[in-house]
């Protein structure tokens, strides 16, 4: 198995069970822990583009004002409004 850190590709060995083969470090956009038993992706190590293909317009954001899950709009369409600068974002059914 192998994973990349963003510039390279690494391999991964070792058995299902963790006993061996994977020492605990970070590893870029992993860290393992745990002998080897525990793997954690890393905050902010995956990027949507990495996650999702978006086909068309889209807008990802949160509707709420709170933290959580982003989310995915659908087709939207953008404008200015004037010379204000100020964009305006119409999300189409």
């Amino acid at each position: 198995m192998q994973f990349c850190d963003g510039t390279n590709w690494i391999s991964i060995t070792g058995s299902s069970s963790g006993a061996a083969g994977v020492m605990d470090d970070n590893k870029g956009g992993l860290t393992v822990s745990g002998s080897g038993a525990m793997w954690t992706i890393n905050s902010a190590s995956i990027q949507y583009s990495k996650i999702q293909n978006v086909s068309g317009s889209s807008l990802l954001g949160r509707y709420a004002a709170t933290s959580g899950l982003t989310t995915s709009s659908g087709s939207v369409q953008t404008g200015h409004a004037g010379s204000s600068g100020t964009i305006i974002v119409i999300e189409l059914p």
